[in-house]
């Protein structure tokens, strides 16, 4: 399992960085805090449980935890119960069921949690250049025309 992580302000990284390996035939199975707070019939913990279910039957599947402090805030009513859902999970994971949780503050994660990490990567905000050089090799647009306004070019 890998933690991506970053005490950066969105913008880094870790989302499309997941999404890349995604698409490297992988199916994938997003987690996010807004996702399991709008669970129709159960609870949060049962949405989590239905997720590592299907990420475990499914053959290459990419399972992605996004912002997991986000589902372990403090002021959540939940917390202990999802934190001890996610312990539950990634302990009984299917081999074939690669975990990847993204935090913007590996700090606040709880130590149940963060037990599994395997390895952490951290992804540092993108200078001016950084971007540049991304659209640049990216891009089917002229970039001195997209950023242009009144005379500047701003990316």
């Amino acid at each position: 399992m890998k933690i991506t992580q970053g005490k950066q302000p969105h913008g880094s990284g870790k989302k499309m960085m997941a999404d890349a390996l995604a698409t490297e035939g992988h199916t994938y199975i997003i987690i996010s805090k807004k996702m399991i707070e709008q669970v129709e019939r159960g609870t949060c913990v049962e949405k989590i449980a239905s997720f590592f279910e299907q990420a475990n039957v499914l053959p290459r599947c990419l399972l992605i935890i996004k912002n997991v402090e986000e589902m372990v805030q403090e002021d959540n009513p939940e917390r202990d119960l999802i934190i001890d859902e996610l312990d539950y999970q990634l302990s009984n994971k299917a081999s074939g069921a690669i975990v990847i949780m993204t935090s913007e503050n590996i700090e606040i994660v709880p130590e149940k949690i963060k037990k599994h990490i395997k390895k952490i990567v951290f992804f540092n905000l993108p200078d001016e250049n950084d971007r540049r050089k991304f659209f640049e090799r990216f891009s089917f647009f002229d970039l001195a025309q997209i950023g242009r306004i009144e005379g500047e070019t701003t990316i």
